[in-house]
């Protein structure tokens, strides 16, 4: 199954047949796919990208692959350090354009939101510095960025998604 996530669309692959594909005319030298796809709900999308299974599988691959690749540490370390954050938003909350005061409102929140992740980024520009500037490793700058984000406040981490990821992650620091 191939899942885009952008989309929502999930994709599904058959194998034909050989009767199958010579009644297509495919040639029957190179095996034959035949695809179907299907639109699912926007509550089983939210079901399957908030599932916790998904999240800490993602945190595994990318935990493990910052324990064993220093490349990939360093990578990670400075491009999570130099990224802002971005609000997660339902797009049901987002007044309609035609109602320019809710929208002025809403514009404001972006605003406001934007500024206070800038300052985040900022503080974890400097410790990706400091550290670095002593000599850390990228996997070590990693693990001290991501306890920093155990320390910001509860309503940004939830409305990040960042609340998500830190349990995980110190979940399978600790199990690990």
């Amino acid at each position: 199954m191939i899942i885009n996530t952008l989309s929502k669309t999930y994709t599904t692959q058959v194998p034909i047949s050989t009767d199958r594909t010579s009644q297509l005319g495919v040639s029957n030298k190179s095996p034959s796919v035949a695809g179907d796809t299907v639109e699912i709900s926007k509550e089983a999308y939210k079901a399957l990208s908030d599932s916790e299974a998904t999240i800490s599988r993602g945190v595994a691959l990318i935990v493990n692959s910052i324990n064993n690749d220093p490349e990939f540490a360093d990578k990670m370390a400075y491009t999570y350090s130099h990224s802002r954050d971005a609000e997660l938003i339902d797009l049901k909350d987002v007044p309609p354009l035609d109602d320019a005061l809710r929208m002025d409102a809403y514009f404001q929140h972006v605003k406001d939101f934007e500024s206070g992740a800038d300052k985040i980024m900022n503080q974890r520009v400097q410790i990706y510095n400091e550290m670095k500037k002593n000599g850390a490793s990228g996997a070590d700058i990693f693990k001290s960025l991501m306890e920093f984000n155990k320390t910001l406040p509860a309503d940004y981490q939830k409305n990040t998604g960042l609340d998500k990821y830190s349990d995980q992650y110190s979940k399978y620091v600790q199990a690990g």
